[in-house]
């Protein structure tokens, strides 16, 4: 079947879309959540208005410097996703599964 032509959108999975070139990932998944929340018609704001925290605080929760179920779920259900799909129990920042190790 061959390559696809260089820098050709790959869809990884039917959860979420990544751009890929050959041997470089462009997207993170902080970047990919950012992405589909922007495409879902919400914002990072909106979320935290309705939840009367900072803009910035649901923005932590979305690159993964914190953990946060009220607004992993928020996030989730905005972007119409399973929240472990979105936000696995497991981070790579931390290593640890839940909070755990």
């Amino acid at each position: 079947m061959g390559q696809p032509p260089k820098g050709w959108p790959l869809r990884l999975s039917l959860e979420t879309t990544l751009i890929m070139k050959p041997k470089k990932l462009l997207e993170t998944e902080a970047e990919g959540r950012k992405r589909l929340l922007q495409m879902s018609g919400h914002s990072q704001a909106e979320i935290a208005r309705r939840l009367g925290i900072s803009r910035s605080a649901v923005n932590s929760v979305i690159q993964g410097k914190q953990r946060s179920k009220r607004v992993e779920l928020a996030v989730a259900e905005a972007i119409d996703m399973p929240h472990d799909v979105l936000f696995p129990p497991f981070t790579r920042l931390t290593g640890r599964t839940n909070g755990r190790k």
